[in-house]
């Protein structure tokens, strides 16, 4: 992970020259070498002096986006300088266009709240059961090309949801979707994620290469 920092050149004062200056690069290890970096406070230049908010003035012009002493993901009021999604209708949803939510059986109660907080209405899907136990999945809209997340938590009856997940998969990747996320806030088998005693069965490692394979 690296940071460029400094400018390429500056004016010499009283010269009109083009004085150029070193660029230095910053190396880090881990993030929170980046983070530490960036809430150290800046020293102001010579012809610099700090205003009433703390903030650098450099001929007359306060230094936008740098508090001393804070990140810079926590500078007060970022939120207020984002662009508005009004300015530009055409891109007002980008992403909604290509996202795609569905729910299974399991929970669809849960789904609804997670797509109520994205502002988006759930896919159209036709689940039902034979007499057997069998599933059918049919989806009733287009996803060729879409992203597609799939909220099926594998409660109890666990072999049934988890079965009717791998049946939504297979039916979202026959349609084309671009790419398919599995939401499994329950995991049945996520327990049998070891071998405890001899002879035993890893199913938690089984079931996620089943889901990977479908």
């Amino acid at each position: 992970m690296g940071l460029i920092s400094g400018s390429g050149g500056a004016l010499q004062p009283g010269s009109g020259r083009l004085r150029q200056t070193a660029v230095r690069r910053l190396r880090f290890g881990t993030t929170a070498e980046v983070h530490a970096a960036v809430s150290m406070p800046t020293a102001p230049s010579s012809n610099s002096a700090p205003d009433a908010n703390g903030a650098a003035v450099a001929g007359g012009a306060v230094l936008p986006g740098r508090v001393p002493g804070r990140a810079v993901l926590e500078v007060p009021g970022w939120q207020d300088s984002r662009p508005a999604r009004a300015a530009a209708p055409h891109l007002a949803h980008p992403v909604r266009s290509r996202l795609r939510l569905f729910s299974g059986t399991s929970n669809p109660a849960l789904a609804g709240e997670v797509a109520s907080y994205l502002g988006m209405d759930l896919g159209k899907i036709k689940i039902k059961r034979f007499a057997d136990g069998e599933i059918y999945v049919q989806l009733g809209e287009s996803i060729r090309g879409a992203d597609v997340f799939l909220v099926q938590p594998t409660s109890p009856p666990v072999n049934d949801h988890f079965m009717e997940l791998a049946v939504m998969i297979d039916a979202c990747r026959r349609a084309s979707a671009r790419s398919i996320t599995a939401v499994v806030p329950y995991y049945g088998y996520a327990r049998a994620d070891r071998k405890t005693q001899g002879r035993e069965s890893i199913a938690a490692k089984l079931t996620a290469n089943l889901i990977t394979e479908a």
